[in-house]
């Protein structure tokens, strides 16, 4: 689960995710999820959206703080999503991980393998981060 402090921010997704699509968050049928994915729903009832556009910009609307921490624990299961979506019939809660999973790959591959390798600083990482991504409040919008 996410920190709290992150809370006014979901706050402010929920209600634009309402406005676009008619509900606060996408349908996940919790019954029917992994063990090794129960971890994530938070994430996937809020961002596992099936419109990319709508998703893409819900997380725009988080901090940078709080992508680096989604994308991190969100691309750690990724092979856990990826084969429980290939088992079985596909289902609403399926489709809501892979949208979550597509949804933070982007910054996966921009917050990943390469920072991880990197001798820079978290502060100088996340600089150059905002300077490459011209990013002037801290978020990624």
């Amino acid at each position: 689960m996410w920190d709290k402090k992150f809370q006014p921010s979901i706050k402010q997704v929920r209600k634009f995710i309402a406005e676009e699509m008619g509900a606060p968050d996408a349908p996940v049928d919790t019954a029917v999820v992994p063990s090794t994915l129960q971890g994530l729903l938070p994430l996937a009832c809020q961002f596992g959206i099936g419109d990319d556009p709508v998703r893409e910009i819900a997380i725009d609307m988080m901090s940078v703080e709080f992508v680096r921490w989604a994308a991190r624990e969100v691309l750690s299961r990724a092979p856990q999503i990826h084969e429980w979506a290939a088992s079985g019939d596909w289902n609403y809660s399926k489709s809501a991980f892979v949208a979550l999973l597509q949804g933070f790959s982007p910054y996966g591959m921009l917050l990943g393998c390469e920072i991880e390798r990197s001798t820079a600083s978290p502060e100088e990482v996340e600089s150059v981060l905002l300077e490459f991504l011209d990013l002037e409040d801290g978020n990624f919008s």
